[in-house]
Parts: C-alpha cells; structure tokens; sequence
C-alpha cells in the first residue's frame, strides 16, 4: 500500500487544451478515493497520469515516497481495471488472471495460488477453465477485478469498471467493491461520473470540473457543505433548487429577497453570513435540495407556486412547482397527501438545510469570505 500524492500537475495536449490544471491532491495510504465530475471534467486523464499512460505536462506525482513522473507504468506497482474490462478474449479465465504474473516470470505454483486465492475470494473459483465469451457481464467484472488483485500492487486504479452492467448488477458491484476493499485495504483511485457510486463507494471523493478540482471531502462533507454551486448542483439527486434573489439585512436579521417578498433566513444562517466577510446587501442564489422542502413549515419561508408535474416513484413523489418568477422548484415528499398537476402549492425548506451562493462567484457564502468586485 501506498499513498499518491499530485502537486501542481498540469496535462496541456499540443493543440494548447489544459485537460487537468494546477491539480494538488492526496490521496491517503488505504484510502478508496473516487474521482468524479461530468465528462471532459478531467478525471480520466488524471488517472491515466496516475497510471503513466499520459505524459505529465507540469508538476510531481508520487507513488509512496518515489517520484514516477518518468517511471513506465510497468515499473509504477499499480493495477489497472478499465471500463472494457480488456480480457484476452481466446485464453481461459485462470490465464486472464495469471497473465501479468506470467510476464514478470513468477514461479508457477505462485500463480497459481495467488489465482486460486484470489478467484476464491471473487467467487468465480468455478469459471476458472471458462473463456470470456461464456461469462456474464457481471464475471467478467470479476475477473478483470481479479487480475488486478493477484498483482498485489501498491494502487488499485479503476476507470469506470461498473458503467457496462445493469442497473440491478451495478448496485450489487458496488456494495462487493465495498467490501473487497474493506478486506484488501489497497489504496484505490476510482473514476466515475456516477454522483451516487461517488458517494456510495468513496471514504473521500473529489470533485472535478473542466480540468480543476473543485472539492475533496467525505460524501457527508461535500453534500452538506458543499464549495459551489458546480457542486452544489452536482452532488445530489434530484439536483439542488436555486433561486436568484438579494441577501440584505433588516436591523439583525438576515433575508432574502425573492420575487417580491422577504425570506427570514434563521439565525444560525445569519451567523454563519457575518463569519463570511462578504457585504450585504449583495445578489445571491438560494440553494435548497428538493428532499429539505416540506408542505408546512415557517411562513417566514413560505415559498409559493403551481404544480406542474408530479412523478410517482412509489415510496416518494417528485413535485415539480413552477414559481410566479418563472423559476422551476423540484420537492421530493415522502409523506401525506401530493397535490395534483396545476394545483397551487406553499412549500416549506428545511432551515437547518439552506445554503446560499455568490451570484457573481458562484461560491457559498458559508464556506470563505467573498470579496466585492468592483
């Protein structure tokens, strides 16, 4: 095992395109970090740098305490797992696995017991004579994951391995890469632009997003707290409501003024605004997730407007209300009684759940001082 460690990498292709910019970023001996962001975010071919398949422009990365920027990838000690999977389609499931370790000249029985070990642990000990055409998507999952574990590398390195199964079989993937993890304790960098296997599958995940890191932290952190709104609007699922308005003060309370009326923001919102260094009065965005609006709440957050579509996805429902602003706001109730289309509704958010944005900056006011531009 074995942390990885990027500082100020650049990859600038020779057209001039800066694919990742300036990107620090750690990730921890142990750790199952996730990379995630849309794509052409840059996560990819962060990895692949990782990997040694893409030339660092600028910068240093370090496996361990080694400085691998112009190490081979053969040489780096890490395991690939792509997205094709990219098994030898005319060997058997045992020589797909024992490939790698026939190449560095392992002895025989070694192969064969790492294999063994680790087709045990996978549980394909029984798909070992087959070929790839006769496995599932689901083994051949597996088995490219096997191949990667019987290297017992430093780096797990995975590209997307879970975006070729179904639905059903993705969820299952995810929960076994879970605990495969929790068994192996292998540093893993994994690229997705899944927001929910981010989340799901991350101890931290970072966020990308044209060729930038926007935010690192644990799930809980980067939903909870998130940088901006690139963020805010990303993570989460539907995504956030944002509104456009103006944050002022009246005497000592905070508002936000929205579409003819005043928003009482709560207290504790207030404290966080004055800890923020920003100046009021200024334009902002009112974020609030669809899952922290209520049908009863505050009047002093009351938020008016006309259903215009309501899906049923059993156990919830998903209320899209279009605003007198002309401004479309999305609520995920789980209980009592969901108006009908064109329905005038009140919604309520949370106000221990709002976040609120730079209209300018596009960053939280919670998160750092936000200066004025002139």
């Amino acid at each position: 095992m074995a942390r990885v460690l990027l500082e100020h990498v650049t990859k600038r292709y020779p057209n001039g395109f800066e694919a990742v910019k300036d990107l620090n970023l750690e990730i921890r001996d142990g750790e199952f970090l996730v990379l995630v962001g849309p794509s052409g975010c840059g996560k990819t071919t962060t990895l692949r740098m990782i990997a040694g398949l893409e030339e660092i422009t600028k910068g240093n990365l370090y496996i361990g305490e080694r400085l691998v920027n112009d190490v081979p990838p053969k040489d780096r000690d890490i395991a690939m797992v792509f997205q094709n999977y990219a098994l030898y389609p005319h060997m058997s499931v045992f020589d797909n696995m024992a490939f790698g370790l026939k190449m560095r000249r392992y002895p025989k029985e070694e192969i064969r017991r790492r294999v063994q070990e680790t087709a045990r642990m996978l549980g394909i000990e029984d798909l070992l004579d087959r070929r790839p055409a006769a496995l599932s998507g689901g083994q051949r999952q597996r088995v490219a994951l096997g191949r990667a574990i019987v290297r017992e590398p430093q780096v797990f390195l995975m590209d997307e391995p879970l975006s070729n199964l179904d639905a059903k079989l993705r969820v299952l993937m995810r929960a076994e890469l879970k605990k495969l993890h929790e068994r192996l304790g292998v540093t893993t960098v994994y690229v997705t632009h899944d927001q929910t296997e981010a989340m799901t599958l991350g101890d931290r995940i970072a966020v990308m997003h044209r060729g930038v890191l926007q935010q690192v932290g644990t799930p809980d952190e980067v939903y909870r707290d998130p940088v901006n709104m690139f963020v805010a609007g990303f993570i989460g699922s539907p995504p956030m409501n944002f509104l456009r308005g103006v944050v002022a003060w009246e005497g000592d309370r905070a508002v936000f003024r929205h579409g003819g009326r005043d928003l009482v923001l709560p207290e504790e919102v207030g404290a966080r605004l004055r800890a923020s260094g920003a100046s009021f009065p200024r334009e902002a965005y009112l974020g609030v997730r669809p899952q922290d609006v209520r049908l009863e709440g505050p009047e002093t957050l009351r938020i008016d407007g006309k259903v215009n579509i309501v899906e049923d996805a059993g156990a919830e429902k998903y209320v899209y209300a279009e605003l007198p602003t002309g401004e479309e706001f999305v609520a995920r109730l789980f209980v009592g009684a969901v108006p009908k289309a064109e329905e005038r509704i009140s919604l309520y958010p949370d106000p221990q759940r709002l976040h609120l944005f730079d209209a300018e900056t596009e960053l939280s006011l919670f998160a750092a001082p936000v200066a004025v531009r002139a």
